[in-house]
C-alpha cells in the first residue's frame, strides 16, 4: 500500500506531553516547522527529548513551546522615516528560537534560557 502523504492540515506539534494540532485539540496553536539547519535542528532534537521519533522535514513544534520573545506576530518596517507595526497573518520565529517550554511534561525537561546581555 503506498504511503499517503500527510497534509498540512494534519501536522501536530511534536513535543511529548502536546496534543496541539491533533482533531480532539480545539484551540488552534501556531505550528513552525523545524529549522533546515542541521545545527539548529540538531540543538531543537536536544531540547525536545522525544524517544519514539527524530525531528525531520514535516515536523512542526507549536507556539506554546517557545518564549514570548522568540515569536514576530508584527512586522516592523520604515514609512516616510515613520516606524510602522503590521499585523502577520502568521507569526514567525525569531531565527535564533529555541524551544524551551513544555507545558504536562516532567519539569527536569523544561529550562529557561539566560536571558541575553545588552551591549
Amino acid at each position: 500500500m503506498a504511503e499517503q502523504r500527510r497534509d498540512k492540515r494534519d501536522r501536530t506539534c511534536f513535543v511529548p506531553y502536546c496534543n496541539s494540532g491533533c482533531r480532539s485539540c480545539k484551540e488552534a496553536r501556531s505550528l513552525f516547522r523545524v529549522p533546515a539547519d542541521v545545527v539548529k535542528r540538531e540543538a531543537w532534537s536536544r531540547l525536545i527529548k522525544r524517544a519514539n521519533g527524530e525531528l525531520n522535514d514535516a515536523s512542526a513544534v507549536c507556539d506554546l513551546h517557545f518564549e514570548a520573545h522568540f515569536i514576530e506576530w508584527t512586522f516592523k518596517t520604515t514609512i516616510n522615516g515613520e516606524i510602522v507595526e503590521i499585523e502577520r497573518d502568521r507569526p514567525q520565529l525569531a531565527k535564533d528560537a529555541l524551544p524551551t517550554i513544555f507545558p504536562g511534561a516532567p519539569s527536569y525537561i523544561s529550562k529557561r534560557l539566560p536571558k541575553k546581555r545588552k551591549e
